[in-house]
């Protein structure tokens, strides 16, 4: 896919991880739709973005994930700007143990949501140009995270959901590629600025621990998230991939056995 004047729509995009994959795509010539709960820092995001891209290639418009009439307002309205729909990043997510039915529907309900209403608005068997929807998974999805289970839970499903698009049987009527990212540790806000009280007041476990092993580890950029999310939406070759990226480590894509490879028909 060539990224030049195609328009993207990428959810949690005010701050960290969202903003630096919004900066990537305007670099590359695309349209983009920031959408955040978090109005203030998200007009704070375009008006940045606009001084340095032009302000009619950013807009910001509020999106709640957990409900699906806001994602929808939200993609219709990016329609109505720009004139079509290409590239989804189901971005937004949070870390929280005390909340966790919140942490489900923001983190993976808002895939779900995400990724079944872009559907209506990209697929070509519908009307639309086809298109790619990257998914914001964690390296947590991969591994037993003692500290977040609920989080890691909602990660872990991301990833299955994608590599289950991934392997849709209908991808030549719709021509959507689905892909995800499993970043490890990066350089947010969050990671910055939580205490361990902090993400006790949310409820994660063994926060000593957690807060111990962040301070040591070392983190990746939000622009090298943002690289692999570029590679993702150009390498057309990619469908239902999973991408682990840990800092000062190269990027892998990663594979699955395939259990069923032996059982008899």
């Amino acid at each position: 896919m060539q990224i030049k004047d195609k328009v993207a729509f990428i959810t949690g995009a005010a701050q960290g991880i969202g903003k630096a994959v919004t900066d990537a795509l305007l670099q590359k010539g695309a349209y983009v739709a920031v959408c955040d709960v978090d109005s203030d820092t998200g007009e704070q995001t375009v008006t940045e973005f606009a001084k340095q891209y032009g302000d009619d290639r950013v807009i910001f418009l509020h999106c709640d994930v957990t409900k699906k009439d806001s994602i929808k307002s939200a993609m219709q309205r990016t329609t109505d700007k720009f004139g079509r729909l290409d590239i989804i990043g189901n971005n937004a997510g949070i870390t929280n143990e005390k909340q966790y039915d919140l942490c489900v529907d923001i983190n993976l309900g808002g895939v779900v949501r995400g990724t079944w209403l872009g559907l209506d608005f990209l697929r070509k068997d519908k009307g639309g140009n086809g298109g790619v929807i990257i998914n914001m998974a964690s390296m947590a999805g991969l591994m037993a995270v003692p500290m977040v289970p609920t989080y890691a839970a909602t990660k872990a499903g991301v990833i299955g959901f994608t590599r289950s698009w991934g392997a849709s049987m209908d991808y030549d009527q719709h021509q959507v590629r689905v892909n995800c990212i499993c970043p490890g540790f990066t350089d947010t806000q969050m990671t910055k600025e939580e205490t361990v009280e902090e993400k006790r007041a949310k409820g994660l476990l063994h926060s000593e621990a957690l807060v111990a092993i962040m301070s040591e580890s070392l983190k990746l950029s939000t622009n090298a998230v943002a690289d692999v999310f570029i590679q993702l939406v150009e390498d057309d070759t990619k469908n239902g991939a999973v991408m682990a990226l840990v800092s000062e480590q190269p990027v892998q894509e990663v594979k699955f056995p395939d259990i069923f490879t032996n059982v008899e028909k």
